[in-house]
């Protein structure tokens, strides 16, 4: 058998080996599993080997397993099942009622090892389109054929960033259609409020306490939001407890 075939059949044998791995990979334990015999075998692979393909394949290795890890962070904080970023709990949203509620029992990063650093890397990597993510990484493997490129942690949160300054114009859009939608509701919901003081005195205890709870957590959100709108308060004040 040539050099060259053995060579071809290494490299599809151990891409095999970590495509098996990353099948496996359904947990958060899982991924940093996965991560950290991915960060042993680059480490290796760096030591012991010449050659750019398995090299490749190592990196390749890395930028996956953190990807996937970042999928797997996004789905539980979306749940509530996991804090965010600055100690700021997931949000749960009931699609029937259109109430957010605070998840009091998420875990923390730490809980599963990961230091806010890794999360952030992961979630950028994650954030990069499908389609986009496997161009880039066929495109490396072409210059890498030409030259001496390789896949790196910096190139790819340099796409993730680029890709977020392109979105950025279209998601101003989309928030503004949200307020503008809200206001509509709030509207609405004066309307209404306007219909029930006609016969306020009817209103009950019990509905008119729910009611002004409800009312000054809005004014308290507004108030809030005005006076430090550029600041980046580690608690969002639109976290709704499910007990108000």
């Amino acid at each position: 058998m040539s050099v060259n075939k053995e060579s071809n059949l290494e490299i599809i044998a151990k891409q095999t080996e970590i495509m098996d791995k990353l099948a496996e990979v359904k947990t958060i334990e899982d991924a940093k599993d996965f991560n950290a015999w991915a960060k042993s075998f680059k480490a290796f692979v760096r030591s012991h080997h010449q050659k750019k393909e398995i090299r490749f394949i190592a990196d390749e290795a890395w930028i996956r397993g953190q990807r996937l890890m970042g999928f797997m962070i996004q789905e539980k904080q979306d749940k509530g099942e996991l804090e965010k970023a600055g100690g700021e709990r997931g949000n749960q949203y009931t699609k029937e009622s259109g109430i957010i509620t605070e998840s009091n029992n998420a875990k923390t990063l730490s809980d599963f090892g990961i230091t806010p650093q890794e999360s952030m890397v992961s979630q950028q990597f994650s954030s990069i389109p499908e389609e986009t993510f496997e161009e880039e990484i066929a495109n490396i493997k072409v210059e890498q054929e030409k030259s001496h490129a390789e896949l790196t942690t910096a190139r790819f949160l340099r796409l993730a960033k680029s890709l977020q300054k392109e979105d950025a114009p279209k998601k101003e859009r989309d928030i503004n259609d949200v307020a503008n939608k809200m206001s509509d509701d709030l509207q609405a919901i004066l309307n209404t409020f306007s219909q029930i003081a006609v016969h306020w005195e009817e209103v009950n205890n019990e509905q008119k306490e729910k009611l002004g709870i409800k009312l000054k957590r809005l004014l308290s959100i507004f108030q809030e939001l005005q006076a430090d709108q550029k600041s980046k308060k580690g608690k969002n004040p639109l976290q709704i407890s499910s007990k108000e």
